[in-house]
């Protein structure tokens, strides 16, 4: 087969588990990808696009064996494949994987973005560690990220589970410091707190 014919079924068939994944079907996007991978047709695309059903449903097994099987056949990993994978395991507050991962990422050279790190604040926050979740917040300006509404969010929820009012109070305070981001946020945090939801 040419090799021009190639590229147009690999990006046929990404367009393809693009769909299936915005449709929420991953099992058929993951069946998809696998007759891809037995082809030799199988991109950093199409990984990314597995990751990506496998972290909307908080499958972090099949989104860790994913970026391994990317290894076996010599696919690289960018930010957005972590990303998805690190999401995954967010889902399922599975955050030593979460940062496993985001380790993995620094040692391969992938850029660590403020997703990242999100994904893996937010995961700490789910499994109610908070002292992670604290320790990775502290370090986002070392990485020269800047936190958003989400980082906030995850913080606060994580001091919200250790009743740590006063932590969730003053994270409150420097997210209002914020400007725009803190009005648009401010109505539904705050009800969030009152009635003890999740943020």
């Amino acid at each position: 087969m040419e090799a021009g014919h190639v590229q147009k079924d690999v990006v046929t068939l990404n367009t393809c588990l693009s769909a299936m994944v915005a449709a929420a079907k991953w099992q058929r996007a993951l069946t998809l990808l696998q007759g891809m991978v037995c082809s030799n047709l199988a991109d950093v695309v199409s990984f990314t696009e597995g990751l990506a059903a496998c972290g909307a449903v908080s499958r972090w097994l099949q989104a860790v064996a994913l970026l391994r099987e990317a290894d076996e056949v010599a696919v690289a990993h960018d930010s957005h494949s972590y990303n998805s994978a690190i999401s995954a395991c967010d889902g399922a507050a599975c955050w030593t994987t979460a940062l496993l991962l985001a380790e993995d990422m620094r040692r391969r050279q992938v850029q660590q973005t403020l997703v990242s790190m999100n994904s893996c604040i937010s995961a700490a926050s789910n499994a109610a560690v908070w002292v992670m979740a604290a320790s990775l917040f502290e370090n986002l300006q070392n990485m020269h990220l800047v936190a958003d509404g989400i980082t906030y969010g995850s913080m606060i929820n994580a001091f919200q589970k250790a009743a740590r009012w006063q932590d969730a109070l003053h994270v409150m305070a420097m997210w209002q410091g914020r400007g725009s981001q803190w009005t648009q946020a401010r109505m539904k945090m705050s009800n969030c707190l009152r009635h003890g939801h999740k943020l």
